[in-house]
């Protein structure tokens, strides 16, 4: 912020309520403005959408920046909405879609660990089957380490994908 601030762009900041006490570059920062909710990943993006929308009416933004993994997808999402310049909501989710991430390096012939989606029953058997364990399940779109889940036979697979059936989709086996 600070560097785009001393290359003369005006910096405004969409940040949760919670980041209102953070040490911002505030000298660097022409306008704040804070989401309600203790989370910003939990945002109502169309409430998002429409706040955007309304600094849009008096202020000339041509540059939508995201500021961690968390806001990737919202600033895709805005971009989209905004038809501003950068990457789009399909090409962002290369940076945070770990299955996206796998099949993009698996059709580039990059190395990786040997993984499956998990759309379809017949596909995760086949999987489960010509692999060995021990596996792990993680979602697809959480940071780190957040939700992952080590499993030793298929049993327990299926017992993990009773907890999540509707939802599976959201994760994939490796």
């Amino acid at each position: 912020m600070t560097a785009l601030h001393e290359l003369g762009h005006q910096v405004f900041l969409v940040t949760s309520e919670k980041n209102r006490n953070v040490a911002w570059p505030h000298d660097h920062i022409k306008e704040i403005f804070y989401m309600p909710g203790k989370d910003g990943r939990t945002w109502n993006l169309e409430d998002l959408i429409l706040g955007t929308a309304h600094l849009f009416k008096n202020r000339f933004i041509d540059k939508i920046i995201a500021l961690d993994d968390y806001d990737v997808w919202k600033a895709a999402t805005l971009r989209e909405e905004f038809r501003s310049p950068g990457m789009g909501q399909t090409t962002a989710r290369h940076f945070y879609d770990k299955l996206a991430m796998r099949k993009i390096a698996a059709n580039n012939q990059l190395p990786n660990p040997v993984f499956s989606d998990l759309f379809h029953d017949d596909k995760i058997h086949d999987f489960l089957e010509k692999s060995s364990g021990p596996w792990v399940v993680k979602p697809r779109s959480d940071a780190g380490s957040l939700g992952i889940r080590k499993l030793t036979s298929p049993i327990e697979f299926w017992d993990w994908n009773e907890a999540h059936h509707e939802n599976r989709h959201r994760f994939l086996i490796e």
